[in-house]
């Protein structure tokens, strides 16, 4: 007859066992590393309705008349998508802005980019464009 030796069992949850071999946990953060890519030069792409820009870091008592009032400088604006948080009732911080004409969204996006807007600083980018592997 056997001889078994009684070994203690834990019952473990979650991530992160000390157990890990140091050859897990490199490939573990390797995998999960976002290549950083600069200095493309991606191509806007316009949508099925227009040309959109994406603008980030709004005030939260921004409205869509003022988003309105400022770009509607550089052409007529299509549309306009303002969120809000529906915890506060304030804005998220990004809207978007729909142009017609793509000289019309190009010529906003290069004045407003980096602008000072309601004393924030905004960024303004297309919201569709071709990634770095055009």
């Amino acid at each position: 007859m056997a001889m078994y030796k009684e070994v203690e069992t834990r019952r473990r949850r979650g991530r992160g066992f000390s157990d890990m071999s140091q050859y897990d946990k490199h490939y573990m953060h390797e995998s999960r590393r976002v290549p950083q890519v600069e200095n493309v030069d991606s191509v806007p792409l316009k949508s099925k309705e227009g040309w959109i820009l994406f603008i980030t870091n709004l005030h939260e008592e921004t409205t869509e008349d003022d988003l309105r009032f400022t770009f509607n400088e550089f052409g007529e604006v299509k549309n306009i998508a303002l969120n809000l948080d529906r915890r506060t009732g304030f804005v998220k911080g990004y809207a978007l802005v729909e142009y017609d004409s793509y000289s019309d969204a190009v010529t906003a996006k290069d004045c407003m980019h980096e602008a000072d807007f309601l004393g924030m600083i905004i960024k303004v980018e297309f919201c569709f464009s071709t990634g770095p592997n055009h």
